[in-house]
């Protein structure tokens, strides 16, 4: 059964409203480049996932449903501070891809939409037990032919925790307008479920009260932002929702989904790093937090920018 859902955001064909930002506010590319260089599909004009990011020499990370984008090219596209270049790659993931059929498709979201009245709303809490098929990982690691010098993110060994705000970074062209600039908002952790973890933008917004997820946010990187600027990747976007109570049809119910709603690959879960180092190991390739020790670039609260 299809479900409407265009992963970088649910229900996307929808028109936005308040802010074209959503809560976020514009950083420019120059800024990300302090942080971290990227790499996107040499064909990719359309923005659908966010480039990925640079967690090693060889290595940049995104969401699996996002190589789907990648596969149409032999060639990253690569950009950085003093970096523009273009290389061949390999992939690997962790997951499947987060699909549209699969969102709610486990056993335990199925028993428990069947106790769900009618035309009701879905809550975060119920959002979290049905969400990724019962939270799978969509992950994958863009592994480059030769090494990128440049800025890495390190991925955190501090584990995320329930009511911690992280910032997302995306690259939303429908939700800023200009192709030089990704977008930075707030989300607070709701909870997790297996390897996802579930965010609440409510209340999160910078120039918007609340924040909630773009086309083009996925795999875009969840970061942790000390007092001092240095920041560390804790999790990968897969999708979340809009400012609408938005009615949908899941097995055989109309339904509600919540607002303000996002989900991502837990980066700091021990499933998850286990199998990042065990693919470093294996390839013979560094990651950034995971088998070697990396400088950690600074970016300020975007409310600077």
């Amino acid at each position: 059964m299809h479900w409407c859902l265009i992963l970088g955001v649910f229900f996307s064909s929808l028109s936005a409203q308040g802010s074209p930002l959503r809560g976020g506010e514009q950083v420019p590319l120059a800024n990300i480049f302090e942080i971290t260089s990227v790499a996107a599909a040499a064909d990719d004009s359309k923005g659908w996932c966010t480039p990925a990011m640079q967690v090693g020499p060889r290595v940049f990370i995104t969401a699996a449903h996002c190589l789907a984008v990648f596969n149409r090219d032999q060639f990253l596209k690569i950009e950085g501070r003093g970096i523009n270049k273009r290389t061949k790659f390999s992939y690997l993931s962790l997951g499947e891809g987060l699909k549209d059929e699969l969102v709610f498709s486990s056993p335990e979201c199925k028993h428990l939409i069947s106790n769900i009245p009618d035309e009701s709303e879905l809550t975060l809490e119920q959002m979290k037990r049905c969400w990724a098929n019962d939270g799978q990982a969509d992950l994958a690691l863009l592994i480059s032919e030769e090494s990128v010098p440049g800025r890495y993110l390190s991925i955190s060994q501090k584990a995320n925790s329930v009511g911690e705000k992280l910032m997302l970074l995306g690259y939303t062209p429908d939700c800023g307008g200009n192709p030089r600039f990704y977008r930075a908002t707030w989300f607070a952790i709701y909870g997790f479920n297996n390897l996802q973890v579930i965010f609440d933008g409510s209340g999160m917004g910078i120039t918007d009260h609340d924040s909630s997820a773009c086309n083009g946010d996925s795999g875009g990187a969840y970061l942790r932002i000390s007092s001092n600027g240095s920041v560390e990747l804790n999790a990968i976007h897969s999708g979340g929702t809009k400012e609408e109570n938005t009615e949908v049809s899941i097995h055989g119910k109309k339904l509600r989904v919540p607002r303000y709603f996002a989900g991502g690959t837990d980066l700091t879960s021990v499933p998850v790093q286990k199998w990042l180092l065990s693919i470093a190991n294996q390839k013979g390739i560094e990651i950034c937090g995971i088998n070697i020790s990396c400088p950690k670039g600074s970016i300020r609260d975007p409310r600077g920018f």
